[in-house]
């Protein structure tokens, strides 16, 4: 998962907070997902455009992307150059819109529905701006708690309240200002009137025992909230009105609200606090345990993940363990690590018919042979579940097309219908009812022969309903029927090529992709993959019929990397896709019963590389090479 940042322009004398810029590029980078990061300018956007058509990340994000990068999306011709990237594009708006001062904030807000196909807002009051014209969610702003953190323990803390904060008249910081203007005089309250570095603002909340938020331009608690509670800051915040979920970040145990309209009330209060501060360390204590718990980058990263790739962050997702109804046959080999954690999963979906199908070591591999006993090992002596176990151990290596294929012979002769799972892929707890709920549904109907579980679709929904139908087969994860095996050809010795081409012809369009499909064909018929796959995809190309993709990924593979067989590449785009919770399992309606070919070309084009073969084929060197060969093969 790799994710592109885009952050807004640096202004001299006005500065966006670490937590909105530097502290996303820091974050992301200690995870392994930084993608590629801009620090945008209105004068500089040639880089930012030049970048789309080779764009190769899973998810952009735009720090202010309303706002602050409108200059990104301010004209028609602009949006269709974003429209025309199919890579999730995720627009964090720390800005008010309904209740805004700024002139054209609803216009900036407006082109970003236009531009974005996701958005973060964090003034909860705008959900009713956005709803009904971008996939939108309510999300507080958050701390990198790195660099927000407390001084050391033994370290004494200054016994005053500390505010820094912006006070220009332009940015409408009137209540702001006129609460100063109360305070001010009072030697308990500090103010930082000059820009500060942020390493310097980090070491100003570690050093002071209190902290002062003020009422600002935007409709939530703005960031200082999170900076000042991660640093283990007493924190007195100003009331929002209207914002009930925003009030309710915090309880009266982990922080201190106070009316700004009640000034001596405010100081009366800090002045007690400062006297007794036995008394209001606790309070301290638990607001830096709750920011921690909830309110990170890290919590916001993985909630903009799931909104985007799966069910929305504040949706309700607790639910009994589902326990899977089909039996499952789950395919092991050496990798006694990822094993582990596919079969976690299938413990806890508790199938009642389990069947454990394992290939036999290599003679020529030292060590292979323990690593193969540890696998079947990490399986067969756990299962801890009334649950009817069948194996198929090898002692000898088949190699991966005949172990797989006579392993899924040998399940499809003893069961109608089921459950495949490899050593390699991770399922989501929804995957197993997703699957038991189709292979009920569509058991009878023949236009319907493979269910996956992984979605290569980069968080582009294909539909309203929970899955859409495709002409790929997926095999990360799978479901299907004996009706459907018994197509299966391993040699593909009856295959016709005529036929076959016009079939891909007409499931694609795009004539790299039929050549490449066809280039596969050649090599497998010819002996020289050893891989099974293929041949179940071509069966299913052929016989006419649909295989259901998830609109939510529901299987990680975490195989790639130098133990696979043939995914070796680890930084590959497709590589540790995080599974999701599918939510109401919804259908699609009776007239959507044909594949997605916009959905399946840009799944085929980003597996074999359709952009960069484009181009090459348009270049005047490769024109020229096939003129010859052409005139080569008249004479």
């Amino acid at each position: 998962m790799k994710i592109d940042l885009f952050l807004p322009p640096y202004v001299p004398g006005y500065s966006h907070s670490w937590n909105l810029t530097e502290g996303w590029v820091g974050t992301l980078q200690r995870k392994g997902m930084l993608g590629r990061v801009f620090r945008c300018h209105p004068k500089k956007t040639r880089k930012v455009f030049s970048y789309l058509p080779e764009a190769d990340s899973d998810l952009m994000l735009f720090m202010g992307g309303d706002h602050h990068l409108y200059f990104l999306h301010d004209t028609p011709k602009k949006r269709a150059l974003w429209q025309r990237t199919r890579i999730p594009r995720v627009a964090f708006c720390y800005e008010s819109v309904l209740d805004s001062n700024f002139p054209d904030s609803r216009k900036k807000s407006d082109s970003a529905t236009q531009t974005f196909t996701h958005l973060i807002h964090c003034d909860e009051k705008d959900a009713d701006f956005y709803k009904g014209k971008i996939p939108a969610i309510w999300l507080p702003q958050c701390v990198d708690e790195t660099l927000f953190k407390p001084a050391p323990a033994n370290a004494p803390r200054i016994p005053k309240v500390f505010f820094r904060g912006k006070t220009n008249a332009h940015l409408h910081y009137d209540s702001r200002r006129a609460l100063l203007e109360k305070l001010k005089p009072d030697p308990a309250f500090h103010f930082a009137e000059t820009l500060m570095t942020d390493e310097q603002y980090a070491k100003a909340c570690s050093d002071y025992a209190l902290a002062l938020n003020l009422p600002n331009n935007f409709g939530g608690y703005n960031v200082r909230a999170f900076e000042t509670l991660a640093s283990g800051c007493l924190l007195f915040q100003n009331r929002i009105p209207n914002r009930p979920r925003n009030e309710a970040l915090f309880s009266p145990d982990e922080c201190i609200l106070y009316d700004p309209a009640q000034p001596d009330a405010l100081i009366e209060k800090v002045h007690d606090a400062i006297a007794r501060p036995e008394k209001y360390e606790h309070i301290a204590r638990n607001g830096r345990a709750a920011c921690l718990k909830s309110h990170t980058i890290t919590h916001r990263i993985e909630q903009i993940l799931e909104f985007v790739f799966g069910t929305p962050a504040n949706a309700d997702t607790t639910t009994e363990p589902y326990h899977a109804k089909s039996p499952v046959l789950f395919i092991i080999f050496n990798r006694p690590e990822t094993t582990k954690l596919v079969f976690e999963k299938i413990r806890a979906a508790r199938p009642t018919r389990l069947y454990i199908a394992a290939d036999g070591p290599r003679p020529n591999r030292d060590g292979e042979a323990a690593l193969c006993a540890q696998t079947r090992d990490a399986v067969i002596s756990h299962i801890d579940w009334p649950c009817e176990i069948k194996t198929l151990l090898r002692d000898q290596n088949l190699g991966c097309k005949n172990a797989v294929s006579s392993a899924l012979d040998w399940f499809f002769a003893a069961e109608p219908e089921g459950i495949i799972l490899e050593d390699d892929c991770v399922p989501s707890p929804d995957f197993f009812r997703f699957c038991d709920t189709l292979l009920e549904k569509y058991r009878d109907d023949p236009r319907i022969r493979h269910i996956a579980g992984v979605n290569l679709q980069r968080g582009i929904r294909r539909g309203d309903a929970s899955y859409y139908f495709s002409r790929i087969t997926h095999i990360w994860g799978w479901a299907s029927w004996r009706r459907v095996w018994k197509d299966y050809d391993k040699t593909l010795t009856t295959l016709d090529e005529t036929k076959v081409a016009a079939a891909l012809r007409e499931a694609y369009a795009e004539p790299i992709i039929v050549e490449e499909w066809l280039a596969v064909i050649n090599r497998l018929k010819a002996g020289k993959i050893d891989t099974w796959d293929y041949q179940l995809g071509i069966a299913n190309l052929m016989s006419g019929g649909l295989c259901i993709i998830p609109n939510t990924n529901l299987v990680t593979n975490i195989g790639f990397g130098p133990g696979a067989t043939h995914t070796h590449d680890s930084a590959n785009k497709n590589a540790g896709i995080p599974a999701r919770r599918l939510g109401p399992l919804t259908h699609p309606p009776a007239d959507a019963f044909k594949a997605t070919q916009e959905a399946d070309i840009f799944s085929l084009a980003n597996d074999c590389d359709l952009e960069r073969k484009k181009k090459k084929r348009r270049s005047p060197r490769y024109r020229l090479k096939r003129a010859l060969k052409k005139l080569l093969r008249l004479d």
